[in-house]
């Protein structure tokens, strides 16, 4: 394999740099100048900056400082992790049912502490060592103790009498759980992933995929074990600074909108479009298009049962996307009913059913067809919508909207760094514009 360029992944806080990892690398021979990989010569410079790990692995062995030090910068020390899992270890000793620092101390959240100050030490050390070293046998062993940690983790939280969750324990449950599933996916997606522990070498560019549902569970893990171990059932609102109530139908069709339809939906029609899935005009005259489903297809194909044609048209299309933001509408009703609708539950729903056909027939067609006249206009005509749609939400004040504009920013934000991530993404002016 050719050397591969220098890049940076960043993966729950950590940093890559791949031109540490590599695997069969070019280097300089003693008997010409010729820079490939020839693993019976020797190298004309041991200490060289062209030769990997992996190649002073074989020629050595074990590695010179040279190269561990290369390793070492590849993939640094998670300092800020550290600190993160430090302060939620420290925050168990918080009473949750009223604001401020109150504290408290009994078995369980001292045992709770103990298991979470654990977290960060095993992700730095343990894991982090066995994949500089990349020793599976090992690797496994520490990820196999973190499972354990979480898991013992989340059945002290549910024993402490005063976080009193015992009736939504499954929402701790379920964190871990995706918390679990995330590491993997975000593994396999990655460029020096699962590979790299495996083979000594990273993926290339068209094996990675930045479209995974790996930092979704990830986010999904984190928010619901957070909620989990912050739970009570009755709670001071004179002191309490960010409500969430878990108990009412609006806050999980809110949830299963967002995070299990509109995201996941969006996650298919990027990936599909980078993977080449072809342009299909569904409707001309209205501008409706769609891919025609072949990468979908493709990936639910090896599961037999599945009907990979109806999954791959589904996906590849903005029906599942439009569903969501129309059960996002439908969430303005919640739990009130329609009988006493207000101004502002209107224009919210308004808002989310006017989403769905301005992004399906007027901001994804334009990116789709490389219309770099009309994308840049249908974005700002989104982006206006998207702040109204904040403004109509916390029209009250407080809080409410505080986080609509957060939320709103951090969205805009994520779609706008994705672009650029992306292998068809934007700005693409050297293509040609698709005639529809």
């Amino acid at each position: 394999d050719n050397v591969c360029a220098s890049a940076e992944m960043v993966l729950c806080g950590q940093m890559f740099h791949e031109n540490g990892c590599r695997d069969f690398v070019r280097v300089g021979t003693c008997d010409s100048f010729d820079r490939n990989y020839h693993p019976t010569k020797a190298p004309a410079d041991p200490e060289g900056e062209n030769m990997s790990a992996a190649a002073a692995q074989y020629y050595y062995a074990e590695p010179s400082a040279v190269f561990q030090a290369k390793l070492e910068a590849a993939m640094p020390l998670p300092v800020v992790l550290l600190v993160g899992c430090g302060l939620w270890s420290l925050s168990l000793f918080l009473d949750p049912s009223i604001g401020g620092f109150r504290l408290y101390i009994n078995v369980w959240n001292v045992l709770g502490f103990l298991l979470a100050a654990l977290v960060g030490p095993i992700i730095a050390y343990p894991v982090r060592q066995a994949t500089l070293e990349r020793n599976t046998d090992r690797k496994q062993k520490a990820c196999v103790s973190l499972v354990v940690v979480l898991v013992l983790l989340v059945g002290v939280v549910i024993a402490d009498p005063k976080v009193q969750n015992a009736r939504i324990w499954y929402i701790s449950v379920i964190g871990v759980m995706l918390l679990v599933g995330s590491y993997p996916i975000l593994q396999h997606s990655c460029r020096m992933g699962r590979r790299w522990d495996l083979k000594g070498k990273p993926k290339s560019n068209d094996e990675i995929f930045v479209h995974t549902m790996g930092t979704p569970l990830l986010f999904w893990g984190v928010a619901l074990f957070w909620i989990g171990t912050n739970s009570v059932q009755m709670a001071d609102l004179n002191f309490t600074y960010l409500p969430l109530f878990t108990n009412v139908s609006r806050s999980w069709v809110v949830f299963v909108a967002g995070m299990l339809m509109i995201v996941p939906a969006q996650l298919a029609l990027d990936l599909a479009f980078d993977q080449g899935s072809e342009l299909v005009a569904v409707s001309e005259s209205y501008s409706i298009y769609k891919l025609d489903g072949s990468t979908v297809k493709n990936i639910v194909a090896s599961v037999e049962w599945l009907p990979s044609g109806y999954i791959g048209t589904a996906l590849e299309s903005p029906i599942w996307w439009s569903l969501g933001w129309i059960l996002m509408a439908l969430c303005c009703f919640l739990p009130f009913g329609v009988t006493s609708l207000t101004i502002q539950q209107f224009c919210a729903m308004s808002i989310c059913v006017a989403m769905a056909p301005l992004y399906a027939c007027f901001v994804v067609p334009a990116f789709w067809k490389n219309d770099l006249t009309a994308f840049p206009k249908c974005c700002f005509v989104y982006c206006a919508v998207m702040i109204s749609w904040a403004v109509a939400i916390g029209i009250n004040g407080g809080i409410a909207l505080i986080l609509s504009f957060m939320g709103v920013f951090l969205v805009l934000a994520g779609q706008r760094f994705t672009l650029f991530e992306r292998k068809r993404g934007i700005p693409r002016p050297h293509l040609p514009m698709i005639e529809s």
